[in-house]
């Protein structure tokens, strides 16, 4: 493998504290020392702190987590998009949403600059008085001007980016920030130090001294991943950029799980709204699995497929009694919609049904059954990321069965309803992974089309044993469910019409 030109010219430039040393020795009184703040002189993410101390903490951690579905930073003209104004997005929102935080930071900036300075860079600048400190950062002055006085350093200038324009000053880059700010004569005369080749590279080409150290104790912390969201784990850490909980919870099991139970009720809306709501309490129980199963799989599995998201949180995240907490609010809201449509009442009169004393006994025997489904779900996902691989895809059809048949604990369904799940479990979830626990390549599998074949297999099956069509009453509810396989396996159902390939029995 050839190195390429960007990561030999890094090497050159790479650095220890003993080389510093040296340079700091050789140098003339005129010349600048400029260092860079994040992950240098401080030995964390100045940003990434402020983010992180947002109060009140978890409507700070919904706005962030918002923002990051959002990304309102994409929408910005072409040459500001994207990650270079992520940050200052970030920053600007959560502080003007919470403008008290710029007044609780004064305190947590003191704490930071104490705990996280880098003593051993600063008893090594401390032996230079005569020459000019001057920190270079992209981060941002309400933030780092804090952090700076409480330093026991002397800083003779801060060149950072405005908070009000930070957008602006990170499109052009540090370098630039620097030469706004210095003269270019400085520039090549001085000490530059750094931890970052990426924001930095035009700096070292230019400085004298070019210094690029990653320090051992520098950590980037990322904001909030020690507070519990529901389906954050899920959807920035197991499945990061699948935008999973919408594509394929919410369009993906939630169509079919409405029409198989929903469909069904006098009150179809308010019964679909319950069970959206009980789809959300059963996955803040489910996500806990997927956090167990990237451990297990860590410790135990030769090529376990983890993402960088996760090496990245692993030693921050906690989830305790949260998602238990969160999935019983979503299942009682789930579970008192459920017993109002069973009485046929209107939700004009939603108070007058607390008076009801059979209506609470129910509402709770329904919530201790939905209890029960989610504890056995969990246990069942336990015994799953402890069995070895050969075992896994046996009890895998069992895991997606709850998933997705779990419902029957508070509410009914019928025949067609039970063979459009279970098509969709065979077809969609459990051969899939059969060809992945096997090495296969499971994307290359028509699996929608496998479950409209399943659900005209077991209709076929159904209709031969029971010779009655009435069993699949209300037949409106079976033909939905038809066009939707159809619809969802279209692409393969084309492939197949446009490219026959049938063969003569005469070779030619």
């Amino acid at each position: 493998m050839v190195d390429s030109p960007s990561t030999n010219t890094q090497i050159k430039f790479n650095s220890s504290v003993e080389k510093l040393e040296n340079s700091l020795k050789s140098i003339d009184k005129d010349s600048l020392i400029i260092i860079d703040f994040d992950e240098t002189l401080l030995l964390r993410n100045s940003t990434a702190e402020y983010l992180d101390q947002i109060k009140p903490r978890f409507l700070g951690a919904i706005f962030y987590f918002l923002l990051s579905y959002l990304k309102p930073w994409n929408f910005l003209p072409a040459k500001y998009k994207g990650k270079i104004s992520e940050d200052w997005i970030r920053v600007i929102i959560l502080t003007l949403i919470l403008p008290w935080n710029l007044l609780l930071w004064q305190n947590k900036a003191k704490q930071l600059a104490q705990d996280f300075v880098n003593q051993k860079l600063v008893d090594l600048l401390k032996e230079k008085p005569e020459n000019k400190i001057i920190i270079a950062t992209l981060g941002f002055n309400l933030i780092v001007n804090p952090m700076i006085k409480h330093l026991n350093l002397p800083i003779n200038q801060v060149i950072a980016c405005d908070f009000w324009q930070g957008f602006k000053d990170r499109q052009a880059g540090k370098y630039q920030l620097i030469i706004n700010h210095l003269t270019t004569k400085e520039l090549e005369n001085s000490v530059y130090i750094t931890d970052n080749y990426h924001h930095d590279a035009q700096i070292l080409e230019t400085a004298k001294f070019p210094h690029l150290i990653v320090f051992e104790n520098a950590i980037y912390s990322p904001p909030m991943s020690n507070i519990y969201l529901p389906f954050y784990y899920m959807e920035k850490v197991k499945r990061p950029n699948q935008k999973y909980l919408l594509t394929h919870i919410l369009l993906g099991d939630l169509p079919i799980i409405l029409i198989s139970f929903s469909w069904l009720s006098n009150q179809p809306i308010f019964h679909s709204i319950s069970i959206l709501l009980l789809t959300l309490s059963f996955w803040c129980i489910y996500e806990i699995g997927y956090y167990e199963n990237d451990l297990m799989g860590e410790l135990y599995e030769e090529k376990p497929i983890l993402s960088e998201a996760y090496l990245k949180y692993k030693d921050k995240i906690k989830f305790g009694i949260s998602p238990w907490l969160f999935s019983l609010i979503f299942a009682v809201l789930g579970i008192v919609i459920l017993e109002k449509i069973k009485i046929n009442q209107s939700f004009s009169q939603i108070l007058e049904l607390f008076n009801n004393q059979q209506l609470i006994n129910q509402i709770l025997i329904s919530l201790g059954w939905w209890s029960g489904f989610l504890i056995l779900t969990r246990g069942i996902f336990l015994l799953y990321n402890r069995a070895e691989v050969g075992i896994r895809i046996w009890i895998y059809p069992v895991l997606q069965m709850l998933r997705l048949f779990g419902f029957v604990a508070v509410t009914i369904s019928n025949f067609t309803g039970a063979i459009f799940l279970t098509s969709h479990l065979i077809g969609n979830q459990w051969i899939p992974y059969l060809v992945y626990r096997y090495e296969g390549k499971r994307e290359l599998i028509a699996s929608r089309l496998i479950c409209l074949f399943v659900f005209l297999l077991l209709s076929f099956t159904l209709i031969i044993a029971n010779r009655d069509l009435t069993i699949f009453y209300p037949l409106n509810q079976y033909l939905i469910a038809l066009i939707f396989l159809i619809f969802r396996s279209g692409k393969n159902l084309i492939t197949i019409i446009k490219k026959p390939k049938i063969h003569s029995l005469i070779k030619p």
